[in-house]
């Protein structure tokens, strides 16, 4: 027996397994656009097949009844094919036929008050589905329930796998939706220090894996990562993003980001090309918007990696002016709004590390000094907001170094706490954050240089290293493609020589100082630009010198400053050193000619 509430889609099956008859080629040919089908009709045609398929499959008809329905089939197939070769006069014919099949199946249907009560169930049923075909559907249902079956199905087919896979996307792109909206809400979060970082990259992660084509969802996918130091994994975000942009912001946003993300590989000529061409965009933007904030933001922030990338390089004429671009492009905005305030703090910060590494430090001072103050102005109105204690605390970094080399180190002293106070809080609150890590073992290195050269508290001094050293040798390790924490532990590993030497223990000072220089000379080996790992270099050259056993020479360091100076990468601050060791090297020279 037949289920009573049977879908239009099984009676099209059923009608082919029981074999009725079916249309010869030349209707199978025959095009259902060319046949109009109105939709009351289409139900009583479906209607007078099912009742055909219970006749049959029932035994309600005796063989004369039988006889005419199939007579009366191929009548309204021959029709059909009449009309779809343009006989007009066929319409009629057609008309007439579906009304005598439709009237002679009903009449032997309805001796069956069982057959009788499923054909009342399915009217119903193929009337809702009919109401909401479209015209092409609508077509091919007629040419189904015309008899012309074998053509039809595979449209029918076809029409509804189209849209099961359109209702399929649509819930896949609702549930996308209402993931992205989840992963916003924890990144709002993130910024009051409720969720981590990691956390949140998840949820961008599940949204994206239901809506991989979704460029603000990759956008964030790459920024987080990119805190987090994961910087394939953030390039390969970002170039998604770059993939399925939207329009020129989207597409500005993700070459800013896959730029940054460059910039942090050492790939400089990749780097500046693709900040460049974010740069044309922004600008282009920004004059279509004279009066966005978001343009105008858009603009410095271009301005601010490309003058990253002249710095890395060495070029801080370059890095100068693209700092002071940023400060002109906000400067014609809203200076109230806080993203704009970020902006400017994060300028004066980029302004003043070139000042001190040029040798200006009370101009340095000074930005950074400017730099705070916005921090604290941010920060006073949300007490709680991630990004203006970032600030604060890295701009209390910068005022301790300057302090130092201008001689006030107890006011060092007192920046450097403050600095390794905020950013503590901070990786308590977020302790999978990568960069508060690094940024907390910096500030301990920097303490570490006060307790040593300035207290004296040689026992104080080593503890602190070692911590720094620890923390620094656990992120490289959790981070192994990142190459500024590979640089954090051959700091750490310089610091601690240096203070063992200078507290008798040779061996474990080669040790360290050995350590560093082979990391670092690693680092060279992969990219001869990359200022930082240079300079590591040339300090653990410069303090394995100090100790005869090491078999280092003065000369040795020498040739690795002058190395430097000659590729532009000696900053002001390390002339000191470089004057420092060339003396040392003459002195060594005179004595051989005695």
């Amino acid at each position: 027996m037949f289920a009573k509430n049977w879908a239009v889609a099984d009676l099209c099956t059923l009608a082919l397994a029981c074999g009725l008859a079916i249309g010869a080629s030349s209707a199978r040919a025959a095009s259902a656009a060319a046949i109009s089908a109105d939709r009351e009709v289409v139900v009583r045609s479906l209607e007078a097949q099912y009742a055909a398929v219970l006749i049959k499959e029932r035994k309600l008809a005796d063989d004369r009844e039988t006889r005419l329905l199939g007579a009366a089939e191929s009548r309204l197939i021959k029709a059909r094919i009449e009309l779809a070769t343009v006989k007009r006069e066929s319409a009629t014919e057609l008309s007439a036929a579906r009304a005598d099949y439709a009237k002679l199946a009903d009449g032997i249907v309805r001796r069956d008050a069982a057959a009788q009560t499923e054909i009342d169930a399915y009217r119903a049923e193929a009337g809702q589905r009919v109401a909401q075909a479209t015209p092409e559907e609508l077509a091919a249902l007629q040419q189904f329930a015309d008899g012309d079956r074998v053509v039809a199905e595979p449209v029918l087919m076809a029409i509804r796998e189209a849209r099961k896979r359109a209702t399929l996307k649509a819930a896949e792109m609702r549930i996308a939706q209402d993931e992205r909206a989840t992963a916003d809400e924890h990144e709002v979060m993130r910024q009051h220090g409720e969720a981590t970082t990691l956390e949140v990259l998840k949820l961008y992660d599940i949204a994206a894996s239901d809506d991989p084509a979704d460029a603000k969802t990759n956008l964030m996918r790459g920024r987080l990562s990119q805190e987090e130091h994961d910087y394939a994994r953030a390039a390969s975000a970002y170039q998604q993003a770059i993939n399925s942009a939207r329009g020129d912001r989207e597409r500005e946003a993700a070459l800013r980001g896959l730029g940054t993300v460059q910039l942090y590989q050492a790939n400089f000529a990749a780097a500046l090309k693709n900040q460049q061409l974010a740069l044309e965009l922004s600008l282009k933007l920004a004059a279509a918007e004279p009066k966005s904030i978001a343009a105008a933001i858009d603009v410095a922030d271009c301005h601010l990696q490309i003058g990253l990338v002249h710095r890395a390089q060495g070029e801080r004429a370059g890095a100068m002016a693209s700092f002071r671009s940023a400060l002109n492009a906000l400067g014609r905005t809203d200076s109230g709004a806080i993203d704009v305030l970020y902006r400017i703090a994060d300028a004066n910060e980029k302004i003043g590390d070139l000042q001190f590494e040029g040798g200006d430090t009370a101009a340095a001072l000074e930005s950074h000094k400017q730099e705070l103050a916005i921090a604290r102005r941010v920060s006073a109105k949300d007490p709680k907001a991630v990004s203006a204690r970032r600030y604060i605390g890295r701009a209390l970094d910068r005022i301790g170094d300057a302090q130092e080399l201008l001689g006030d180190h107890k006011a060092a002293l007192s920046s450097y706490q403050e600095h390794n106070a905020v950013f503590h809080e901070l990786a308590a609150e977020d302790p999978t954050s990568v960069y508060y890590q690094q940024e907390l073992a910096a500030g301990l290195g920097r303490l570490g240089n006060v307790r040593y050269r300035d207290d004296h508290d040689l026992a104080g001094a080593r503890k602190t290293y070692a911590e720094q050293l620890d923390l620094n040798k656990a992120l490289a390790a959790q981070h192994p493609e990142s190459t500024s924490l590979q640089i954090g532990v051959a700091i750490g590993y310089v610091n601690l020589g240096n203070l063992q030497s200078e507290m008798g223990d040779t061996a474990a000072a080669l040790e360290s100082l050995r350590q560093s220089l082979a990391i670092a000379r690693g680092l060279v080996g992969k990219d001869p630009n990359a200022i930082d790992a240079q300079s590591v270099v040339a300090a653990s050259l410069q303090n394995l010198a100090n100790i005869p056993a090491s078999g280092v020479t003065w000369a040795e360091a020498v040739a690795q400053y002058e190395g430097m100076k000659d590729r532009g990468q000696l900053r002001a601050d390390m002339e000191a050193d470089f004057a420092e060791t060339k003396r040392r090297a003459a002195e060594d020279a005179a004595k051989a000619k005695k």
